[in-house]
């Protein structure tokens, strides 16, 4: 079952947040996600977030910032069981556009996003190595975009 988030959710999100995010980015060290935790678990009651649950155990979770995904954290052992397609696939029939951030070295998190019809520009790969290239260090990702409007964003850490 998909529901709203509620007040008394925000600690088994805000740990499954932050598990999934070391997992999935491990090319960031883990104290990144460690320092925002709290910063993090404030925001979940002022953002539109969506928990997918089975008998009252939260599997996942998506976050919105109006047409913006925030991202979506699904527990390990419950990956590749289609709640995150459930939970796009939810927010998908509320929003006319959805945008959302992705890291360039999360291939999991692109290739899932284009299977489930977002799209990115090529052309965009190219200026993402341009500008390493003129000393933009960090990790950067790409913004990709859903349905009629394109646009894409470089972020430098």
């Amino acid at each position: 079952m998909i529901r709203v988030l509620e007040e008394k959710d925000v600690d088994t999100v805000a740990k499954i947040w932050l598990e999934t995010n070391i997992k999935a980015h491990d090319f960031i060290i883990s104290n990144y996600w460690k320092e925002h935790y709290e910063i993090i678990k404030d925001m979940f009651l002022q953002a539109e977030v969506y928990v997918y649950e089975i008998e009252k155990e939260i599997m996942g979770f998506i976050g919105l910032d109006k047409e913006h995904i925030e991202g979506i954290f699904v527990l390990d052992q419950y990956q590749k069981r289609e709640i995150g397609k459930a939970l796009l696939n939810h927010v998908k029939a509320k929003k006319e556009h959805l945008s959302l951030n992705v890291y360039q070295k999360n291939l999991n998190a692109i290739l899932f996003y284009q299977r489930e019809g977002f799209v990115f520009n090529m052309r965009m790969l190219m200026k993402i190595l341009v500008k390493k290239n003129i000393g933009w260090f960090g990790i950067d990702s790409v913004q990709i975009y859903k349905m009629k409007e394109i646009y894409y964003n470089i972020h430098a850490f």
